[in-house]
């Protein structure tokens, strides 16, 4: 039986939805957690034949890079305090102190200096990592996809 280009085309948005999926799925499991928002916030969009994985949040890109130091704002500072405070840390003003002179440090998921401080201190990437470490289960959904369309 002769599939129809349309048919291919949405076999084809399919298959990239699903690889969009897989990967937030992984994201998430590399994704730093405190209360989490930035592991609800990862998400996919498919365009064209490519499959991007994002956070819309705005420390998201800080966590996934880095930061040179820099003033925090009162908000940021109000931030780190309400954090100290969940974390039963006494020394706020320090890790502030520390997030302006040192800028965000790196953690991994190997030193996962993210559990201990706060999100400006320390960073893990986790959507590159999640992408490089999923060649594996990309090719098996794209393999799936493919048979389903012979088939």
């Amino acid at each position: 039986m002769k599939m129809e280009e349309k048919d291919v085309l949405a076999k084809h948005v399919e298959i990239l939805k699903k690889i969009g999926e897989y990967l937030i799925g992984e994201a998430k499991k590399l994704c730093p957690l405190d209360m989490g928002h930035l592991r609800n916030s990862i998400s996919c969009r498919v365009d064209g034949d490519s499959v991007t994985i994002f956070s819309p949040l705005d420390y998201a890109e800080d966590m996934e890079y880095g930061k040179p130091p820099e003033p925090l704002s009162g908000t940021e500072k109000e931030d780190v305090r309400e954090w100290a405070k969940r974390h039963k840390i006494k020394n706020a003003e320090g890790v502030i102190r520390n997030l302006e002179h040192r800028g965000i440090r790196v953690g991994t998921v190997e030193s996962p200096m993210h559990i201990t401080s706060f999100r400006r201190n320390s960073y893990r990437p986790f959507l590159r990592p999640a992408i490089h470490r999923s060649h594996a289960g990309v090719n098996k959904i794209i393999m799936q996809g493919l048979m389903e369309l012979s088939a």
